[in-house]
């Protein structure tokens, strides 16, 4: 059962590769301030997977292995700091209250990450300790913002495809974004609550394997599909989208 997180850890590791070096591409190219948050967000998440994963080849007990993880949890202090940031300039470019709000997420993360590297143990995202739970908090937050965000524009964007008003695969392609940061805040709590429930990490539980398996390659599908979907599926959606208006004419 260990060998599958190992397996949708390096799923997500790849796609997470793809998806980095295609957002900053388009950045480079548009030089727009979402994209740079976005692709800083996606890049600092890449490096914290390849501390982790670096961890697992040197070993817990190297003198190195405490280093590489508080280098890897502050990637993910950073990165979701950029995330909320890259939030605010998609969805809510104009108002300003955002920038509050991202700034206190963006100071609770780093704090949550000082908190943590100031204990005994290994600061990894997924040990049950009081400080990590604080550090997790304010990245849950910040998923369920990107899910709260894309779902309320996705719901807009149905009611305007009934008038054909809007584009089925942007529409779709939001609505999976939104999924990804529920699936994302999903994991960041069960790895806390059920780490504090059994007293010890949820990947030395067999159940817990299963269950980091089956939400990392959630991850990985929904972001790769909401930022680059394949062909085949973007033609899928369209032809679904034209199946159901025509329903729609003929009722």
């Amino acid at each position: 059962m260990e060998s599958l997180g190992l397996i949708a850890g390096m799923i997500n590791l790849c796609v997470g590769v793809f998806v980095s070096v295609r957002i900053l591409l388009v950045a480079r190219r548009t030089k727009g301030v979402p994209e740079i948050f976005l692709g800083a967000y996606q890049t600092l998440i890449v490096l914290s997977g390849l501390g982790t994963g670096l961890i697992r080849v040197i070993g817990e007990d190297s003198p190195h292995a405490y280093t590489a993880a508080a280098g890897s949890s502050l990637m993910i202090a950073i990165g979701a700091s950029a995330l909320a940031f890259g939030v605010w300039r998609i969805y809510r470019p104009a108002e300003r209250w955002p920038a509050l709000l991202c700034s206190v997420l963006a100071l609770w993360s780093l704090s949550g990450w000082a908190w943590m590297i100031s204990g005994e143990a290994l600061p990894f995202t997924f040990v049950p300790t009081t400080a990590n739970a604080f550090f997790a908090a304010g990245r849950i937050i910040v998923y369920l913002w990107v899910a709260w965000e894309s779902l309320r524009y996705y719901a807009l964007l149905r009611r305007r495809l009934r008038m054909g008003l809007a584009d089925p695969l942007v529409a779709h392609r939001i609505f999976l974004w939104g999924l990804f940061g529920g699936i994302m805040a999903l994991t960041a709590f069960l790895f806390v609550a059920l780490g504090f429930a059994m007293g010890r990490e949820v990947s030395d539980w067999m159940p817990g394997q299963f269950l980091v398996f089956v939400l990392l390659l959630g991850s990985a599908w929904t972001l790769l599909f909401s930022f680059f979907p394949p062909a085949f599926y973007q033609r899928f959606i369209r032809s679904r989208a034209e199946g159901q208006g025509a329903a729609a004419e003929g009722a």
